[in-house]
């Protein structure tokens, strides 16, 4: 009987050791978190100063808490101060949203990995152009490695300086684009970053899926996400007035890119996006290869930059991208294994904006990386 009493007490104090223990690590994780945030604002504050940014909204997650932070004005006319309903133009982190619709279309066997681009465009391009692109894989232009060059000829030939590009790109654009450019180096030899190649996705997506790029992404990302204020469409309200990174005195414009939008033009929110990162974060860390946010089981990182699909791999643990028009920026990060990470979106950018996700970086890791 005596020694059942004692069984009983040793288990009943275990339990309470344990609890107890639990409430420290969990009190010293909060702790750590409060710092390390009292820190990011401090540093954002201190760029908001120094570069005079008009707008940046945060979302920060830390142990799977996430954490708002947003500094600045929708407009510098209004003293309206930004919150989480404040949309901003993505730039290239679009890219990732894109290889997710591209990852969901995959699984439902629309598209093939290894096929030529030329098996999903259309049958007026001319023959010399349909050879020309004949070794492109869809692989090819997820991982940047198509050949294809940076931009398209036709924005590049509309665009004025550093204001915004407001003309749209047309289906009509894509075939004078494929019939003039060239594809250097070979399809698959080397890291050739493209924006035009992920606007090309886009269109290849709507053609195999018969759906238009919106419908797409509202079906893989907006429902299925809860992502409602995500859209390829220029918002009517909430959208902050994005200033020149060259003058953030001087007002710009949202960019116009048509059927080029998969690359670089999709509207958003800090809130929808940190909802994102907080699923990408959990795919990630459950190593569920099958999800479509499982954004690089497809790499290839013996070839240089390891790219997956629309996300880096920066091969230390970390995942991420960022994007810079010539108005609005944004950066996107996490590290699944410690359950953090971060995205921001701006409406000024320039050089500051590495740098700050560096220091962000720097803060939720303890480590010293350089922006050099």
């Amino acid at each position: 009987m005596k020694k059942q009493i004692f069984i009983l007490s040793f288990f009943a104090f275990l339990i309470l050791f344990t609890t107890e223990l639990n409430a420290q690590l969990a009190a010293i994780n909060t702790s750590e978190a409060a710092g390390k945030l009292a820190k990011i604002e401090i540093l954002v504050d201190s760029y908001v100063a120094k570069y005079d940014i008009p707008a940046i909204n945060l979302g920060i997650i830390i142990n799977d808490e996430i954490t708002f932070l947003n500094r600045g004005v929708y407009n510098r006319n209004s003293d309206k101060k930004v919150d989480n309903d404040a949309v901003f133009q993505l730039g290239s982190v679009s890219k990732m949203l894109t290889g997710i619709v591209i990852s969901n279309l995959i699984e439902e066997g629309k598209i093939k990995l290894e096929e030529s681009i030329v098996s999903y465009l259309p049958n007026e391009l001319s023959p010399k152009t349909i050879d020309k692109l004949r070794p492109i894989t869809v692989r090819d232009l997820l991982h940047h490695r198509s050949g294809l060059p940076r931009n398209s000829k036709v924005i590049l030939k509309n665009k004025k300086g550093n204001d915004a590009y407001l003309y749209g790109y047309s289906e009509e654009d894509f075939m004078t684009d494929l019939n003039k450019l060239k594809v250097k180096p070979a399809p698959g030899e080397k890291f050739r970053y493209s924006n035009f190649g992920y606007g090309l996705l886009g269109y290849i997506a709507e053609r195999v899926s018969e759906m238009s790029y919106e419908d797409l992404l509202q079906k893989y990302l907006s429902t299925e996400y809860s992502m409602t204020n995500t859209s390829t469409k220029t918002p009517v309200k909430n959208l902050v007035q994005p200033y020149r990174k060259d003058d953030r005195r001087v007002e710009t414009q949202a960019w116009n890119l048509g059927k080029c939008t998969p690359g670089g033009g999709i509207f958003t929110t800090s809130e929808d996006m940190t909802r994102l990162l907080a699923e990408q974060i959990k795919v990630y860390a459950a190593n569920d290869r099958e999800s479509p946010l499982y954004s690089t089981k497809d790499v290839r990182p013996k070839m240089g930059v390891a790219y997956g699909f629309g996300l880096f791999d920066f091969d230390n643990g970390d995942y991420g991208h960022d994007g810079d028009l010539d108005g609005f920026a944004s950066a996107y990060w996490f590290r699944p294994e410690e359950k953090m990470g971060f995205t921001y979106l701006t409406s000024s950018g320039g050089d500051w904006t590495y740098p700050l996700a560096i220091e962000i970086n720097n803060i939720l890791t303890g480590r010293s990386l350089s922006y050099d």
